[in-house]
């Protein structure tokens, strides 16, 4: 089982990871208005120019990054892109101390730690808290060796510890308080999950007695609606003719099929039936709409259940659904099953953008391989699942 620790708050609630995108992508455009409005002030002790374009160039990279990895199309947050941002933002660290090399390299206004401590207060929502401490490490020190290789070429008014101190300071202030942050959401989560699995125990027991009741009040109502009314007349009669034993086989081949039909209907069929209720439509649902000869729908994990329920009841209740063309089709794939949804949905903004975007997010942290194309009007989602 993957420990708590080596979860991103992403992971652990993709809705809030989604919410804390606009977040990520205000800090992405005040990082690179940072280090513009810093390098265009500071130009004048910057003896090579080029180094400090490539620096900014550098940090605009990571900003873009960020915005294309927090997308919820594109979660959870990729270690690769971690890694890429990372190495960015220390290297444009590094260019911009070596642009100014001839001045005092490691003044209070150089951009390099605060660039990088904004970047990591961007990643918590995305990584987890040992990465963003790893990473601010690795940024404390990269500055400690400036400091120290500035320091041995040239002389310093102050000692070089109290000039790394007042250098990092806003990277170990910024990092720390990340990794911080991200674990304190981690605790809220696992908080948060602990009382609501309680609470879905507590209520699943006091359920199961009403479920049981209405499941038996179903069968009675089919006794009632055909087997009743028949025997009242046959009591009535008093009579037995072939019409009669027609009419009894009749109604005993029509309650087996109600009940092989209940025995075949799996919780997938169910959902979208609900679904299929909300929606006032010329051309309503029908059942051919779910394809699923091998009944791999209840392999599904509660999680993944879950998941998929809240996606069908929101993709059915949205105000561009169209049912014509909605279908649902699993087959098998080795050891796993394939869930194909085709839906035609009318949108004047991406899926990105829309109201559904919140919901991809979680797709995609349950179903990794989930693939969303959209052309529209027509709307494809892809994803596997193991049996």
């Amino acid at each position: 089982m993957t420990d708590r620790r080596d979860q991103s708050f992403q992971q652990l609630d993709p809705v809030g990871g989604f919410s804390a995108r606009p977040v990520t992508l205000l800090l992405a455009v005040v990082v690179v208005a940072y280090v513009v409005a810093t390098t265009l002030i500071d130009l004048s002790t910057i003896r090579d120019l080029p180094l400090a374009l490539f620096a900014v160039v550098a940090i605009g990279m990571c900003s873009l990054g960020l915005v294309i990895w927090s997308s919820p199309l594109r979660a959870p947050f990729p270690s690769a892109g971690f890694a890429v941002i990372v190495l960015l933002a220390l290297a444009a660290m590094i260019l911009i101390a070596y642009a100014g090399w001839h001045e005092a390299i490691l003044v209070p206004d150089w951009w390099g730690p605060v660039a990088v401590g904004l970047i990591l207060v961007a990643l918590a929502p995305y990584r987890p808290p040992r990465e963003i401490l790893a990473v601010t490490l690795l940024g404390v020190l990269t500055v400690a060796v400036l400091v120290f290789v500035a320091s041995s070429v040239r002389v310093k008014d102050a000692p070089p510890l109290a000039i790394l101190v007042e250098t990092a300071l806003p990277l170990v202030a910024m990092g720390l308080a990340s990794a911080a942050y991200a674990s304190s959401l981690g605790r809220t989560v696992d908080s948060l999950r602990s009382s609501a699995e309680e609470a879905t125990r507590a209520a699943t027991d006091s359920l199961r007695g009403d479920i049981a009741r209405s499941v038996q009040q179903d069968r009675v109502s089919i006794l009632d609606e055909s087997v009743v009314p028949f025997l009242t007349e046959l009591l009535r009669t008093r009579e037995v003719t072939e019409e009669t034993r027609d009419r009894a086989a009749e109604i005993a081949a029509a309650i087996r099929a109600v009940m092989v039909a209940d025995v075949d209907r799996t919780w997938l069929d169910t959902v979208i039936d609900h679904g299929a209720r909300m929606i006032v439509h010329p051309s309503p649902l029908g059942s051919e709409v779910l394809a699923d000869d091998h009944r791999l729908a209840p392999a599904m994990s509660t999680q993944q259940r879950t998941v998929v329920r809240a996606y069908l009841v929101a993709l059915l209740a949205h105000p561009g659904f169209d049912p014509d063309g909605f279908s649902v089709t699993l087959t098998r794939a080795g050891d796993r099953a394939a869930l194909v949804l085709r839906a035609k949905l009318d949108l004047d903004e991406s899926v990105q953008r829309s109201s559904l975007a919140a919901y991809y997010a979680v797709l995609r942290i349950v179903f990794p391989d989930l693939t969303v194309s959209f052309s529209p009007p027509h709307l494809t989602l892809r994803f596997s699942y193991a049996l």
